[in-house]
């Protein structure tokens, strides 16, 4: 049981966020694509204390509150990708308008046109999502700075440290002080999505009636958003543009109380999640 938990990956990923299986809706009489998901029986583990030892009772509730969790977070992440709006990015610019301009030896490998589909861009916003930053060496969005060998009797890493890069120019006053105080140990998400395998399509029917599935019960909203992961990680530290780490509590026992953030950016120390980064290592 021990080995099973520490190979056990502890976020849940896009495959069990919008399994209908294992995270079924919260109304079991909606109906999508023509069937009905109404479930009598849900494959969980049961609880029944008999013939059970105490790990393996462990073990299942272990993996009942992760799918519990995982309902609750699914609602939290459509949420915020609804309201920040992927959308294609749309520059204006085509093939032959660049190869008119440059001339017929233009080459979109050695140019600024080097990627075939277009980039994903926000048009709107969520109180508490943001997009990281651009992949420049300078100051790259995510960023993995350490992956450690696996302890004794253990097949994932022991540990799987990387750096996120949050800008807050664009945020409220208000907002950016939200965002200062994230602290140590608590839990994001990552969401990669492509806008341009978005099918834009809405919403299917609920069955007999005149009215959509709603978007947090809906499980083919990854395909119309173009969520391609979902990856969770707990902060570590956070520091601002001066290396000051804003997440020590002991700041606040200083005398003069914690100092004003410096700059706009942030660098938050994150650790991914073991099980999971050796399984996408390995292609699974």
């Amino acid at each position: 049981d021990g080995a099973i938990l520490s190979s056990a990956p502890l976020y849940p990923t896009e495959a069990l966020l919008w399994d209908r299986h294992s995270v079924p809706p919260g109304n079991y009489g909606l109906v999508s694509e023509g069937s009905i998901m109404g479930i009598t029986s849900l494959s969980l583990p049961k609880l029944n204390a008999r013939f059970l030892s105490a790990g393996d009772y462990l073990l299942r509730n272990f993996r009942l509150f992760r799918l519990e969790s995982a309902y609750e977070i699914r609602a939290d992440l459509v949420d915020a990708i609804k309201r920040m709006r992927p959308m294609p990015q749309q520059d204006g610019y085509t093939e032959d308008s660049l190869n008119d301009y440059y001339g017929n030896s233009f080459n979109q490998d050695e140019n600024i046109g080097n990627d075939e589909s277009p980039k994903t861009e926000f048009q709107g916003w969520a109180r508490m999502g943001l997009e990281l930053g651009t992949n420049k060496l300078d100051k790259q969005g995510l960023r993995l700075i350490r992956v450690d060998p696996p302890r004794l009797g253990e097949s994932v890493p022991g540990s799987v440290i990387a750096e996120l890069v949050l800008d807050l120019r664009h945020c409220a006053t208000s907002l950016a002080a939200e965002w200062d105080e994230i602290g140590e140990f608590d839990n994001l998400f990552l969401v990669s999505v492509d806008a341009s395998k978005m099918t834009g399509a809405p919403a299917p029917m609920m069955g007999r009636k005149d009215r959509r599935v709603p978007d947090e019960e809906d499980f083919t909203f990854p395909e119309r958003y173009g969520i391609q992961a979902v990856r969770g990680c707990m902060v570590l530290e956070v520091r601002d543009e001066a290396g000051t780490i804003l997440s020590d509590p002991a700041l606040s026992y200083e005398e003069g109380g914690r100092p004003d953030p410096k700059g706009k950016r942030r660098f938050l120390r994150v650790a991914l999640d073991p099980a999971q980064y050796a399984a996408d290592a390995l292609g699974r």
